[in-house]
């Protein structure tokens, strides 16, 4: 039985940057990739993780280039590096991010600023450099992680819920200027995955998965790899008439 979904005619021969790829999502999107036959490049700040997520990976030509995104004036740098390292992409999984969850009160310019770069501002650039990089002609998907917070009344994650809405607002825009690019572009709006992020979250102590199952997501965590299988298929070519719109994932959460 195959291990994965997808026809590897989509992937074979083509080539994805992951960011956020040490770890949680990024790392079962990079899993997910090279088991359907694509190249990857793994980025993150931490060399050492991302060498673990190489090292399980199948097949070959998977490269770590890391990034620090959230430092922006790095960011054009790193991705004409990645280009001249790897030559053209054939998409992007952006799975970068920071989790955040303050009272009101503890709610400083810093650190919207902080949270909005990682989830946000360093996505909008990435696209800004890569739909400039690519040859107009040559197809590209790129695929954003958003949230469920983006639509919800959670308190405490309002820097976290902003950025995620802004992240959906940026790419219903971006859709339609991108579009003679030939640049498709989207994001899955996923609920509650089981990662390290989500469970490390100081939302709730104890039993996280009980919590979730009593009422806000009855399915409870969301597998990584579920999240990956659906992310790599609108990276895929089965996907190319998807673009601008946010994709739910939602494990019986109320969107």
């Amino acid at each position: 039985m195959k291990d994965h979904i997808y026809d590897s005619a989509f992937f074979v021969g083509k080539r994805y940057l992951v960011t956020g790829a040490s770890s949680g999502v990024g790392r079962a999107v990079a899993v997910a990739l090279a088991q359907a036959g694509a190249s990857v490049v793994l980025s993150g700040r931490d060399v050492s993780r991302l060498e673990a997520t190489q090292s399980v990976l199948q097949g070959e030509g998977h490269v770590i280039m890391p990034c620090d995104l959230s430092q922006p004036e790095g960011i054009e740098v790193w991705l004409r590096a990645v280009w001249e390292h790897c030559g053209p992409l054939d998409g992007m999984a952006y799975c970068a991010g920071i989790s955040s969850r303050q009272r009101l009160r503890d709610m400083t310019p810093s650190l919207l600023q902080s949270v909005m770069q990682v989830n946000f501002f360093a996505f909008v650039d990435c696209v800004r450099w890569l739909s400039r990089l690519k040859p107009r002609a040559h197809p590209m998907r790129m695929v954003a992680m958003s949230s469920l917070a983006s639509r919800t009344h959670e308190k405490y994650f309002t820097a976290y819920a902003a950025s995620k809405a802004a992240l959906e607002a940026a790419v219903r825009s971006l859709a339609t200027e991108l579009l003679h690019r030939n640049v498709g572009i989207c994001t899955l709006r996923a609920g509650f995955a089981d990662t390290p992020m989500a469970r490390g979250t100081e939302a709730w102590t104890g039993d996280f998965d009980a919590h979730l199952r009593e009422g806000y997501q009855p399915m409870g965590l969301i597998p990584p790899e579920d999240v990956a299988r659906m992310l790599v298929f609108l990276l895929s070519d089965a996907a190319r008439y998807i673009t601008g719109v946010q994709v739910p994932f939602n494990a019986g959460a109320a969107d």
